[in-house]
């Protein structure tokens, strides 16, 4: 009867944990899509029937892990899943390291300083320090950095290996060892900003500043370039002693 006993609460154990890694398929899944993904191609992605993955789905809908998409069929993140995505993000260990180099960045250049990391589609701002003396130039953690017009959202592409390549990336990187681009339209806003990697290599976000186009065309100070550099090279030292990317290329002497 133990025995039983002991291997019916096995075979639930086992149901339980089966469960539990078809979750993370599914949210793996989502994570790499770049929209809405519908059960069908799900199903067809994970190797499961349609049923199981619709019933995963009914479940992680229901706690708020998963959203249906706005228009259309398909599935995206759901509003809980990103709260906690965002938490985890915020109480990292390189946000908490970044704090008093984006001081010393904001201090050595008198400009935003902002730390962002890899986000869908972009970059996310995770920490900051504000100039107040620049009306405009408020950033806040949570705001959406985009293609093409931010150095920080470019060069997360650029690490990530996706394509095509943003233009005068490699270039920029190879010259000064950060990415920035002026924006004159619009906000009238520009940047520069360096990667963070991770210890495998991994880029882990951006360090680096947003300042009016202006003072980025034609081309920006050599100063600026290398302050932003150089608090970038120091956290990358304390954050993961000095690694670097693969695909990070060879500083020009």
């Amino acid at each position: 009867m133990t025995d039983d006993n002991g291997n019916a609460e096995d075979d639930v154990g086992s149901a339980r944990v089966k469960s539990v890694e078809v979750t993370v398929q599914i949210l793996e899944v989502l994570t790499e899509a770049t929209e809405p993904v519908r059960v069908t191609d799900m199903a067809r992605r994970l190797g499961m029937t349609k049923a199981r993955v619709s019933r995963h789905l009914q479940t992680l809908t229901r706690l708020g892990l998963v959203d249906r998409a706005r228009e259309g069929e398909g599935y995206v993140f759901g509003r809980k899943l990103l709260k906690f995505g965002r938490a985890a993000v915020y109480r990292s260990n390189l946000v908490e390291l970044a704090r008093p180099f984006l001081q010393q960045l904001f201090n050595s250049t008198g400009h935003t300083a902002l730390l962002a990391t890899p986000t869908r589609g972009g970059a996310m701002v995770v920490s900051s320090v504000n100039n107040q003396f620049e009306p405009g130039i408020m950033i806040h953690p949570g705001m959406l950095l985009t293609l093409p017009t931010s150095p920080a959202a470019r060069l997360i592409y650029f690490f990530e290996d996706q394509k095509p390549t943003p233009p005068r990336v490699a270039a920029n990187l190879r010259q000064y060892g950060v990415d920035f681009e002026a924006n004159p339209h619009g906000s009238g806003l520009g940047g520069i900003a360096a990667p963070i990697f991770e210890p495998d290599g991994l880029i882990a976000g951006t360090l680096g500043i947003i300042l009016s186009s202006s003072l980025l065309m034609p081309e920006p100070e050599g100063d600026l370039l290398e302050q932003v550099s150089y608090v970038a090279a120091c956290l990358q030292a304390e954050y993961a002693e000095g690694s670097t990317s693969p695909l990070m290329p060879p500083r020009e002497a």
